[in-house]
């Protein structure tokens, strides 16, 4: 019995990926009733992987196809950034795109098909002359550059989605979708990086690295698939969209505004503050607003807990009473005590914390 050779060990390989990323496809279309718009694509990128490994199988190992199909390889490949770009932009809950702008995200890809067909009217025979002499270099190198410059573009916008993303949500950021993303994209960039080596090898003559000759580059897409398998086998919830928290605007709620107004009200016209034992439930009874929505309330027109909220009212009482000198005729912690505090301690901190000073040192600055 014959030991496999490298290249079949190699052609075997590519065998198993492709029909990885088939059974992958499947298994994620299954999610798409969950979260459609983003799978979609994604089922699209594993597709069109597969798809392309498979037409290299036949093309290249088993002399199925006509050397000359192997153009449209490179169509499958500009597919790549494109449904990249849109599946991290939906995975991230961004805004969808119209129609006619994500038709045109391809039509490079689709151009460049066009192209592969019109080779078609040589025989292998007139294809292997033309070749040698170059016919083809001059519009093939623009044509290929073209789509190079092109997916490097996308995979910058698509970067910056998720940079953008997981710069607002850092709380909310889950790791794994972080790491899955970036999989992707750094498999893209070195699919570019392989195919602008290869440019500069086959049309200038500048070889960069040593396998550019070679289809040794189309391994990248089995990594790929790989990776996305165990990604997804060991985290499902990889494909769940990403829903940023969005805070309701004051403005956009007129609830909130009732509530606020209530509030303040309560604060500055009854000086509920100065009750040492004020918490949010009894606040809550008092306005006869739920606490859930008063809590929400506090936290997002004024941008802070309960407790700081209160205390606030509490420092500027304590504040205006000092530049009125009662300090001269009480003691700093017993003006602190009738504005609602209940312990020294507290009082100090809450007071360094906002005017970045003591009580002593405000008075000596700013009270006359």
């Amino acid at each position: 019995m014959d030991s496999l050779s490298l290249g079949d060990v190699f052609t075997l390989f590519l065998i198993t990926a492709t029909f990885q990323g088939f059974l992958l496809g499947c298994i994620v279309h299954r999610q798409t009733a969950r979260n459609k718009n983003p799978n979609r694509y994604l089922v699209l990128l594993l597709y069109s992987a597969s798809f392309s490994l498979l037409l290299y199988l036949l093309i290249i190992p088993l002399h199925l196809l006509p050397h000359r199909a192997i153009v449209f390889l490179d169509s499958f490949a500009f597919l790549f950034a494109p449904l990249l770009f849109l599946f991290v932009r939906k995975t991230l809950a961004f805004s969808a795109l119209e129609r006619t702008w994500s038709t045109l995200l391809f039509t490079p890809a689709f151009l460049h098909f066009c192209y592969g067909l019109t080779l078609f009217r040589y025989s292998e025979q007139q294809m292997d002359q033309l070749l040698q002499a170059k016919a083809f270099t001059a519009e093939w190198a623009v044509i290929f550059i073209l789509l190079i410059l092109w997916s490097a573009w996308l995979w910058c916008l698509t970067v910056g989605l998720v940079c953008r993303r997981y710069t607002q949500n850092t709380k909310n950021t889950n790791r794994y979708q972080l790491r899955f993303l970036i999989v992707f994209l750094i498999a893209l960039l070195l699919g570019i990086g392989i195919s602008a080596c290869f440019a500069l090898d086959f049309f200038f003559g500048i070889q960069i690295l040593p396998f550019t000759k070679t289809y040794i580059g189309w391994i990248l897409i089995p990594f790929v698939i790989y990776g996305a398998t165990y990604s997804l086998m060991d985290r499902p919830e990889l494909l769940r969209t990403v829903r940023p928290r969005v805070r309701t605007s004051l403005n956009d709620s007129p609830e909130l505004k009732q509530i606020k107004a209530a509030l303040e009200h309560g604060m500055r016209a009854e000086h509920l503050y100065r009750n040492p034992t004020l918490s949010l439930k009894e606040l809550s009874e008092k306005l006869q607003i739920g606490q859930t929505k008063l809590s929400k309330t506090i936290n997002q027109c004024y941008h802070c807990n309960f407790y700081d909220f209160v205390n606030r009212y509490r420092l500027q009482d304590f504040v205006e009473k000092i530049s009125l000198n009662e300090h001269k005729k009480s003691t700093l912690i017993g003006i602190a005590y009738d504005v609602g505090f209940n312990s020294k301690t507290t009082f100090n901190k809450s007071f360094k914390r906002r005017f970045k000073i003591t009580p002593k040192q405000y008075i000596d600055r700013f009270v006359k």
